[in-house]
């Protein structure tokens, strides 16, 4: 038995888990594609470096897909 979510419902799980990791990312940061044959998801972010002479950006893109066997 496979489980078929919508979009939203995957969005709303992976956003349940950037919180639990305390990702510094939005929910509508979080983008997927899903259909019958293939799920994608993508997420920008980035998060503040503060070092005491220095301050910088660190701009992350993790992306993921999944393609069905049949």
């Amino acid at each position: 038995m496979v489980n078929r979510y919508t979009e939203e419902q995957i969005r709303e799980n992976i956003f349940k888990v950037v919180q639990d990791l305390d990702i510094p990312a939005k929910r509508e940061d979080i983008k997927v594609s899903a259909n019958p044959s293939m799920v994608r998801i993508s997420l920008d972010y980035t998060v503040p470096v503060d070092l005491f002479f220095y301050s910088t950006e660190l701009h992350f893109s993790p992306t993921s897909e999944n393609k069905s066997i049949m």
